[in-house]
């Protein structure tokens, strides 16, 4: 790597010199999206847009796991708060039942109740988008703050977008899980400033749960757009429920008739949890999904770690050789060899472009997409070999042998014959340095490399393969 001035004067860009220019866009999507069409619109031979799905089948995989695993990460987040703030309003109710007992004996109705707790939520949420948005907006201007130390990349610039996903993720969760707790408060009896052993009548709003679970459903689907993905986790948080529910119950009825052969403290301990029966299946079922959401991230996080790492094989190499001449090869051979490394393979390479199929030129084919237009504006890397090697695998035709008559056969890489539409028995032109070598080739067998393979190739020679 060199400084961009100082490659003049290294003479290496002379005609016939392979340079390559590579240029990233980045930015908002719909101005990618617009500019990519632009850009298709008005591009010249030999350039070639790449965008992630475009990408090789392990990049794309890897991509696609990354994405998934991302989207389970906002997942999670949205249930573990749904989950605390659940929580955190039902222990408000429980914290404010005197005080609401005590307005109504001074004269406050339901209605005057209900709109205090609604004001209360409005002002929570409107409060909470707002430092969201304020803190998002310092740390993607590089500001220091308290995520500096976890975020290290530069972050997305936060816009009116952003916001609005904050303020309705915070508005839905609060409706969904705060407000129905706090419903009970406009039903507490004022009686209870008297006998403090009087509880507002059980919850029985039905239609607000359900309303809830399909506001954080809907949420959750516009927040990661996965439908797969959102139902499957949504089916396991609810078996989970069920679960923890049943346990939460058997416990709590399990645990009531030992009260009778434990100490005075146990005592007074167990039958606290039998007396709050309710709100202790509640805070078991609580807990558990909690740690159920984390728990599973952590494991697809293992997963998707050890999938990348299963995706090469431990001995794939790390250097790759190029340009070694024929007189250098017992060098090389010999470089190995004196310091205890397995020999290394020599396989032969030329460059070349593909001018035809079945003699027509390819620039009066049309081809589909732009993975194909690249195989045909570029050079392709061509080698030989008279066997097929252990790392490919024959898909289609017949390996040729040496009795073989009738010209010059080619294998050709799989996906490079599905993109080109090549067929067996077509013929294939490549100009090799100015000449065509062979005029004509016929495939005569498509071959894919195994997945411990790191490239492909195809060839144009009497007794060639790729590798």
């Amino acid at each position: 790597m060199i400084n961009f001035a100082d490659v003049p004067a290294t003479e290496l860009i002379q005609p016939g010199s392979r340079v390559s220019r590579a240029v990233l866009f980045a930015g908002d999507p719909a101005d990618v999206a617009a500019f990519r069409e632009w850009l298709t619109a008005t591009r010249q031979p030999g350039e070639r847009l790449q965008a992630i799905e475009d990408a090789s089948p392990q990049i794309r995989a890897s991509s696609d796991r990354a994405g998934r695993f991302l989207s389970l990460a906002s997942l999670v987040s949205v249930l573990l708060s749904a989950v605390a703030v659940a929580m955190a309003a039902r222990r408000y109710a429980a914290r404010h039942l005197d005080t609401v007992a005590l307005m109504k004996c001074m004269g406050a109705s339901q209605g005057f109740v209900m709109r205090q707790t609604v004001l209360q939520l409005v002002a929570i949420a409107v409060l909470v988008t707002l430092a969201g948005t304020a803190l998002a907006t310092s740390r993607s201007r590089g500001s220091p703050g308290c995520c500096a130390t976890l975020i290290r990349s530069d972050l997305p610039p936060p816009g009116v977008a952003t916001a609005w996903l904050g303020l309705v993720t915070s508005v839905t969760i609060l409706v969904g899980f705060a407000l129905p707790p706090l419903l009970q408060l406009k039903r507490v009896p004022p009686a209870r400033v008297l006998r403090r052993n009087l509880e507002p009548p059980p919850l029985r709003y039905a239609a607000v749960y359900v309303f809830a679970i399909g506001a954080v459903l809907a949420l959750l689907y516009w927040l990661v757009r996965d439908p797969r993905l959102v139902t499957v986790v949504a089916g396991g948080i609810g078996a989970t429920f069920v679960a923890l529910a049943l346990a939460g119950w058997l416990l709590v009825r399990g645990l009531a008739p030992l009260r009778r052969g434990v100490g005075v403290a146990w005592r007074y301990g167990l039958a606290n949890i039998a007396r709050r029966g309710r709100d202790s299946v509640v805070q078991i079922v609580a807990f558990g999904l909690g740690l159920m959401v984390l728990l599973l991230l952590a494991l697809v996080r293992d997963d998707l770690l050890r999938d990348w790492r299963a995706s090469l094989p431990d001995d794939a190499p790390n250097y790759f050789m190029i340009n070694i001449r024929p007189d250098e090869g017992d060098a090389v051979r010999a470089f190995f060899r004196e310091r205890g490394l397995p020999p290394s393979e020599l396989v032969p390479l030329v460059r070349a472009r593909l001018t035809a199929i079945n003699d027509v030129p390819v620039d009066r084919i049309r081809f589909e997409g732009d993975r194909a237009q690249g195989f045909v504006e570029r050079e392709a890397n061509l080698t030989w070999a008279r066997t097929l090697r252990d790392d490919n695998r024959l898909v289609s035709g017949a390996w040729w042998t040496d009795g073989d008559e009738g010209g010059s056969r080619v294998s050709v890489e799989q996906e490079y014959a599905e993109r080109l539409g090549l067929k067996l028995g077509d013929t294939v032109t490549y100009d090799v340095a100015g000449s065509p070598s062979p005029p004509r080739s016929r495939a005569c067998a498509t071959s894919a490399g195994i997945p411990s393979s790191r490239t492909s190739s195809w060839c144009s020679r009497p007794a060639c393969s790729t590798t």
